[in-house]
């Protein structure tokens, strides 16, 4: 039944698939339903076909500005190429509420690619637009249109909530549970993310994450800029000591020494270089730097784009963590490493909160984290 306790909801492009689906999901759950779309007559069609569905009166239908008007929360499902105008369409009613984004930057014909707008998300550029007045939340990009209208399908997914606001975010995560999905908030570690070595607070050490090298020893571009940020906390006597973790289960392919090669040429002495051959992913680097090597603080040293995950995993670990986004330049595979990482991210959930593997452990190796190798004992 509807209550009038709960928010309205306005689904701006609420006639099309996914739109509808998850104002028909919302309706069910007795939520106060808007449709909106291009035109009133289009909503009206859309919002019968959910009463008519649910078997009473749940959603009704306007045009999109009225329905924002009308809404305490709005969602946006409108296509990628329409999102930027539709916002400025319902700009003046969006003050003081709370906008759902659930835009994916895909432009035809090439809609297997992902095309980020200036290197950045999509949902950052809206909260660019409308300023601090409204609170613009990315969340809900992943679930199928078809089970959403089929209330006996199970949806076995996680839904990313993207926020940079705790409040806002743990709503829009109630919002997906009563409808049925599993949903966790990513903005939750902003506040302990650096963009500059400058600002990090004092740390026994960072922890650098592997991202490849080539057959020659070169590193990455990604990995790189991993090693330049490290190595310039340590000249700057923020950390200690580096941990450098990565791949090495094949003879031929040993990350952890590319990149301790790269901070010796770079000048950092070997003494204050600590190898973890282990870390095949996020999850087992985290894990061996406590159990392994005896870490508690740490400051993570990685892309802007993996840092949420990896202060998650380091945080459930018991690990106590800030992190330096080592973002230096534009890179090739940007796109890639954005849709692999709400892949990584899901895992990285199952793995936390169900799973818990084990992985490939060994003897302790104590390491004095508290001083550098020039200092005396």
């Amino acid at each position: 039944m509807q209550s009038d306790s709960r928010p309205v909801i306005a689904v701006l492009g609420g006639s099309g698939k996914e739109g509808s689906g998850l104002a028909f999901r919302w309706a069910h759950a007795g939520y106060p339903v808007i449709i909106g779309s291009r035109t009133a007559e289009k909503a009206e069609q859309a919002a019968k076909e959910i009463n008519d569905a649910l078997g009473r009166p749940a959603a009704r239908g306007l045009d999109n500005p009225a329905a924002a008007a009308a809404a305490t929360i709005v969602v946006l499902t409108v296509p990628f190429a329409a999102q930027r105008k539709t916002v400025e369409e319902v700009r003046p009613a969006l003050t003081g509420k709370i906008l759902i984004d659930v835009t994916v930057p895909l432009v035809p014909p090439k809609v297997s690619r992902v095309q980020l707008p200036g290197g950045r998300s999509a949902v950052e550029a809206i909260q660019e637009l409308l300023g601090p007045e409204v609170k613009v939340v990315s969340a809900f990009q992943n679930i199928s249109a078809h089970h959403l209208k089929d209330l006996d399908y199970v949806i076995e997914c996680e839904v990313l909530v993207c926020s940079d606001d705790r409040a806002t975010g743990d709503l829009v995560v109630g919002m997906a549970k009563e409808i049925g999905l599993r949903a966790w908030v990513e903005g939750t570690y902003r506040g302990r993310v650096y963009s500059q070595a400058a600002a990090v607070p004092s740390q026994p050490l960072a922890i650098v994450f592997g991202a490849g090298y080539w057959p020659s020893g070169r590193l990455s571009d990604a990995l790189a800029d991993r090693m330049e940020a490290a190595i310039a906390l340590y000249e700057a006597g923020t950390v200690n000591k580096l941990l450098l973790t990565g791949d090495n289960r094949f003879a031929d392919y040993n990350e952890p020494a590319a990149m301790a090669a790269y901070a010796e040429e770079r000048g950092v002495p070997r003494e204050d270089l600590v190898l973890d051959y282990a870390g095949r992913r996020t999850y087992d680097s985290c894990y061996r730097a406590r159990a392994i090597f005896g870490v508690e603080r740490a400051v993570l040293v990685t892309q802007d784009f993996h840092l949420p995950r990896a202060l998650y995993t380091c945080d459930r670990l018991g690990l106590e963590v800030v992190g330096l986004a080592a973002d230096r330049q534009a890179y090739v595979r940007a796109a890639w490493y954005d849709l692999r990482e709400v892949m990584a991210l899901a895992r990285a959930w199952l793995d936390l909160e169900l799973l818990t593997p084990e992985p490939v452990l060994g003897d302790p190796i104590p390491v004095d984290w508290s001083r550098r190798s020039d200092q005396v004992p």
